[in-house]
């Protein structure tokens, strides 16, 4: 990915636990994890952010 360039990025997670990543459009990556259930988590989602103890913004 570069700075300064939009991009539409999905995700999905179907019945048996594949979990797909979509940059575009285009499928880039997909796995099926050993425990894929997603759990019930009520806290903020960061994007384009790394949380270490407190928020951390990263460039892009």
């Amino acid at each position: 990915m570069t700075t300064g360039q939009w991009y539409h990025v999905a995700v999905d997670h179907d019945a048996t636990g594949k979990v797909r990543v979509y940059i575009d459009g285009v499928m880039r990556a997909s796995s099926t994890p050993a425990n894929s259930a997603i759990g019930d988590y009520a806290g903020a989602l960061g994007i384009g952010a790394q949380n270490s103890g407190g928020t951390v913004d990263m460039n892009g």
